[in-house]
């Protein structure tokens, strides 16, 4: 499900790359592809990883898979997801974080393939189309959604959004640990069963901190550019050391998530599969000790390799749910 993604928003990579310096023309099928990279699709994962973690706690706790539930839930967060990445490409144009040349940035507001303009008002239609499933969600299971939906759509907008710029203060890591571990969690086992659980929030943990290891990841990255923006990040603030510290504690304590849950009963034995991509971690974290603020080429893709990392991890986790239910079966 989410490789096809992947390979377009790649194909998008290319033709935004090849159009950047041909000057050429771009057909409608291509507009779409440019469109699906300013929304950054090669990401959803981040986002569909947890609400199939939640999908499979349910089921694991003996709730019957709802599929219609599922397919919306899926469709509202990635609807959010993309307004969340589109506003938040606007605000760090604006605020000159994204220029041309700049790693990550994709050069599609930068280099003009995608306005300004262009780009809210394609957040704002996101964040208004994300309302269409949360409504059918709502009526199947209560006004108690309405709640996670708003505080999803506050955090997504106020990442970058003004009146709060939580990114430019230093809590982004913060924020998309809450958004895409316990909130994420904690609301799809709700959409998906109807009943509120503290365990969500536990098992939301390293997905969580992966999470917030990505965004993380790009902030070390971008430390020099941020810090000509006259913006202020955890990267920045902590300084280049402290900074790769804390990128290693996110991925170090994702990882130990595992046998601690495991000894409370919150997560099955299968979990400590997940440790199978350590190899992938230790990797990310070698070319994060050798990066440098003057010359971070070496970690170019780390953000992208972060989330390889999450959803290597987040798929082996989530299938370690399923695995007493398929044990059962047999």
């Amino acid at each position: 499900m989410l490789w096809p993604v992947a390979l377009f928003s790649f194909q998008a990579e290319n033709l935004i790359s090849e159009t950047c310096f041909s000057g050429g023309r771009l057909s409608p099928h291509k507009r779409l592809q440019i469109c699906f990279k300013a929304a950054r699709a090669q990401f959803f994962s981040v986002s569909l990883i947890p609400v199939m973690l939640a999908a499979a706690l349910a089921k694991k706790d003996g709730f019957s898979f709802h599929w219609p539930a599922f397919f919306t839930f899926s469709l509202a967060v990635i609807l959010m997801h993309s307004g969340s990445n589109l506003i938040n490409d606007y605000y760090d144009f604006r605020r000159g974080v994204d220029k041309p040349g700049a790693y990550g940035s994709g050069c599609v507001l930068a280099q003009g393939l995608l306005s300004p303009r262009r780009a809210r008002v394609c957040s704002y239609l996101c964040f208004l189309a994300a309302f269409i499933p949360g409504v059918f969600l709502v009526a199947l299971r209560g006004p108690v959604l309405l709640f996670f939906g708003f505080a999803g759509f506050l955090g997504g907008y106020g990442y970058t959004g003004k009146p709060f710029g939580f990114k430019y203060l230093a809590l982004g890591e913060v924020l998309v640990f809450l958004l895409l571990g316990p909130l994420l969690v904690v609301s799809g086992y709700f959409a998906f069963s109807g009943r509120l659980s503290l365990s969500a929030a536990y098992v939301s943990l390293p997905a969580g901190l992966l999470a917030a290891a990505i965004l993380h990841s790009n902030n070390l990255r971008d430390m020099r550019l941020d810090r000509e923006a006259g913006i202020t990040t955890m990267a920045l603030w902590l300084g280049l050391r402290g900074a790769k510290t804390e990128y290693y504690l996110l991925l170090v304590s994702s990882f130990l998530c595992i046998p601690v849950m495991c000894s409370l009963g919150v997560v099955p034995p299968a979990a400590f599969f997940t440790w199978l991509t350590l190899p992938a971690a230790v990797s990310c974290a070698l070319s994060v000790r050798n990066a440098g603020v003057a010359q971070p080429s070496g970690i170019a893709n780390i953000d992208v390799r972060t989330a390889g990392l999450h959803l290597a991890f987040g798929l082996i986790y989530t299938v370690s749910f399923l695995a007493p239910v398929l044990l059962r079966r047999l």
